[in-house]
């Protein structure tokens, strides 16, 4: 069980289509956007954490989040990974 990324079906923009088009029709600079995307990635698994803990100490009986906790892996591998490579 993985985070599922949108952009790598067919017939989405990828990652770096849809911020140069973003960054083209709102004339916006996205030098910076490393840090925005490192740290949506971030708080997604701090979100994920919190729930996986309340899975796992009993509070939530709900067999869908025992895995979350390879869901949290996946976003900060993927916050670091984001971190040390340009998006756009």
């Amino acid at each position: 069980m993985g985070i599922n990324i949108v952009t790598n079906k067919p017939g989405f923009y990828s990652r770096r289509e849809f911020l140069e088009s973003y960054a083209k029709k709102s004339n916006r600079d996205l030098s910076h956007i490393n840090y925005y995307v490192t740290f949506g990635f971030y708080k997604l698994a701090v979100i994920l954490q919190q729930i996986y803990y309340r899975w796992k100490i009993g509070e939530i009986d709900d067999s869908r989040f025992k895995e979350l906790n390879q869901n949290v892996a996946n976003l900060i591998h993927m916050a670091q990974q984001t971190k040390e490579n340009r998006v756009l």
